[in-house]
């Protein structure tokens, strides 16, 4: 049965940019099969100056590891309709209350399978609304099977 592997990120609040803490659970990097998928998810805490008034832009870039083999020929994991490499996106995600934080939740990449090797995640959050224009970023890994 596939698995979505949720890579959840949260806003230090109050910060006008820099990282975001958080990616995959408990730091695992893990193995996607056919089938399986990454959804990423950023998080404010409720009330903080720097959260969108309006969509929040996510730019995702997949990239071979630093730790990739050597002989990986593929740069990203995925594909798109097209079948051309998916190397960089960008989605908009609007935000939802959940609790007391306000949460954006981009659109999921499924991996089709046949690109097995170790990839990279950099993903940039920008907020485009509200008092300023702010960016943050992590770039989490990941690995990929048949």
């Amino acid at each position: 049965m596939p698995t979505t592997y949720p890579c959840t990120f949260t806003v230090p609040p109050g910060t006008t940019g820099g990282k975001l803490s958080g990616g995959f659970a408990n730091g695992a990097r893990p193995a996607l099969q056919i089938g399986d998928g990454i959804a990423v998810s950023v998080s404010f805490t409720a009330g903080d100056s720097t959260a969108p008034t309006g969509p929040m832009q996510g730019i995702f870039v997949f990239t071979a590891a630093a730790d990739a083999a050597s002989n990986q020929a593929t740069p990203s994991p995925f594909l798109f309709a097209s079948q051309n490499y998916c190397c960089a996106s960008s989605i908009l995600a609007v935000g939802t209350t959940q609790g007391t934080n306000l949460v954006f939740n981009f659109a999921a990449f499924m991996y089709g399978g046949q690109l097995p090797g170790s990839y990279e995640l950099t993903f940039i959050a920008i907020n485009n609304y509200g008092t300023g224009q702010y960016q943050w970023s992590e770039d989490p890994e990941f690995e990929t099977g048949n």
